[in-house]
């Protein structure tokens, strides 16, 4: 049983855009709602998204690169803090953290593509 599930997630950060197809479905089934199952889905591909991207630079290159994942992960942080703090002038750490995902969600696509692609192409 343990197996099975440590099969599936390793699909799920292997291929996340799988992840997101899958709870995008199971809550469109449960919420009858499309944006906020689109939403939900985000939240939940994110996870898997960073897992992703860690692994894929840990196979290109050999070597474990989380400090960079860290790294970017707090850079974003402060600079969505710091722009709230700027045009709010009121710190809402709900927004600032539902914001600071969902950012995440995009950076980290944008390098599950970009590592793909040049995976891809190294491979070649």
């Amino acid at each position: 049983m343990g197996s099975f599930f440590a099969g599936v997630i390793a699909t799920f950060v292997t291929v996340p855009f799988l992840a997101f197809l899958l709870s995008y479905i199971v809550f469109r089934k449960v919420t009858k709602n499309n944006l906020r199952s689109f939403r939900i889905s985000v939240d939940v591909t994110t996870i898997f998204l960073i897992g992703s991207v860690y692994h894929a630079t840990y196979v290109i290159w050999g070597k474990s690169y989380l400090w960079a994942i860290c790294l970017v992960l707090l850079l974003t942080a402060i600079m969505l803090f710091l722009l709230h703090w700027k045009y709010k002038q009121d710190i809402q750490l709900r927004r600032i953290w539902k914001g600071f995902w969902r950012v995440n969600f995009l950076l980290f696509t944008v390098g599950y593509a970009a590592f793909a692609i040049y995976g891809v192409v190294a491979r070649i």
